[in-house]
């Protein structure tokens, strides 16, 4: 298995084991054949060391970023996207390289340390991005150290990568800034610069719109995280009696059924008139096929329109509306109708209790209610 070149290539070849009784051809990246034979020598002593003596095999941050998305791609995780678009700002990959402060791609990765995890949180966060976007990035390098550890490579087993800690949000909508932000976003609305409601019907721009519209409706009245509801396939509603749905809760692997609300009911049978040959509730605009991606454009400028942020105070104190705010909304009804914490926890598909308590405050406990009627005399 000597070195070699491919015709109308300047650099050598080489034939090595694959680890599965053939041989692979790899680049040497050599244009020297004798270099070249030196790099196959190398290869060749580290296949030995790792199978003899059981030393672990290096991997740079590119090509453990690369093996790590494979691998949560063949996990069908609709979050995909957003798991790429979070490794590619560590390691500058995706045209990200001169736009953000990053870790060095070519470097191995049992040579990442602390000092290097923390110069890049405090690089962060002079570029101006908030704590919890730098701790999804964070959570993809953890989830990259501990596949790596896995399959076996060079790493660091004592290396913490730890996370700010972030104070709970604790926005919620109050029923008339509810009622704002759907008039903001009534599909029938016209505003300058858009042509009139009757031009617009069915058009494209229309029926993004109505998705917009319904989109948050359902948010608002199920609880559930954006994509376990741009991802629901029609099979998951009950489109007989129109009494419940069933949505898949990626982050604990199971499956929940939920009841209708009037309007939430109204909002699907309307889609399931038009839209019952498509799979999904929210079939993608680009590809009929897919689902509708995470796409809160539309959504934040409603917020915005609606004047939901206009308040410093508020949004120093609580935090800004986003798009999760609708989430927070949901619970923060139920907690305030005198559903139990636990409940809450369920309907959310919380892992631990622990995130449910943010709501904890707004639970009106017998022991307050005690309270209030003694001060009165009662």
């Amino acid at each position: 298995m000597s070195v070699f070149k491919r015709p109308n290539s300047k650099v050598y070849y080489m034939q090595v084991p694959d680890g599965r009784g053939g041989v692979k051809r790899l680049s040497t990246k050599r244009t020297s054949k004798r270099e070249a034979e030196l790099v196959k020598a190398a290869y060749l002593k580290e296949l030995k060391d790792r199978e003899q003596l059981g030393v672990k095999a290096n991997i740079k941050l590119q090509q453990l970023a690369v093996e790590y998305i494979e691998h949560k791609k063949s996990e069908n995780l609709d979050s995909i996207d957003n798991i790429q678009h979070h490794v590619n700002k560590l390691i500058g990959a995706g045209g990200w390289g001169d736009k953000v402060y990053h870790l060095d791609a070519d470097m191995e990765l049992h040579q990442l340390t602390v000092r290097d995890i923390d110069k890049y949180k405090q690089a962060r966060l002079r570029e101006g991005r908030a704590r919890k976007t730098i701790n999804l990035e964070l959570e993809q390098l953890r989830g990259m150290h501990k596949f790596a550890i896995s399959r076996g490579y060079n790493a660091n087993y004592r290396l913490t990568i730890d996370m700010f800690k972030v104070r709970g949000k604790s926005r919620w909508l109050s029923q008339e800034e509810e009622d704002a932000l759907l008039r903001e976003l009534d599909p029938k609305r016209e505003a300058p610069g858009m042509a009139k409601y009757e031009k617009r019907r069915g058009s494209v721009l229309q029926a993004k719109l109505q998705d917009q519209y319904d989109m948050t409706i359902v948010l608002l009245d199920t609880g559930k995280r954006y994509m376990e509801i741009a991802s629901m396939p029609w099979y998951s509603v009950d489109t007989k009696n129109w009494e419940w749905i069933e949505v898949y809760q990626e982050k604990t692997d199971d499956w929940g059924r939920f009841p209708m609300t009037q309007r939430l009911r109204e909002v699907l049978k309307r889609r399931y008139e038009s839209r019952r040959s498509h799979k999904w509730v929210f079939p993608s605009f680009k590809d009929k096929n897919l689902h509708r991606a995470y796409s809160t454009k539309g959504l934040k400028n409603a917020i915005e329109r609606a004047g939901l942020n206009s308040d410093p105070d508020i949004v120093r104190q609580r935090g800004k509306v986003t798009p999760h705010t609708l989430r927070d909304t949901f619970a923060s009804k139920l907690v305030s109708r005198n559903v139990s914490l636990k409940t809450v926890q369920t309907l959310l598909g919380h892992k631990s209790a622990a995130s449910t308590q943010k709501y904890a405050r707004l639970e009106l406990t017998a022991a307050a209610t005690a309270a209030v009627a003694a001060l009165e005399g009662r």
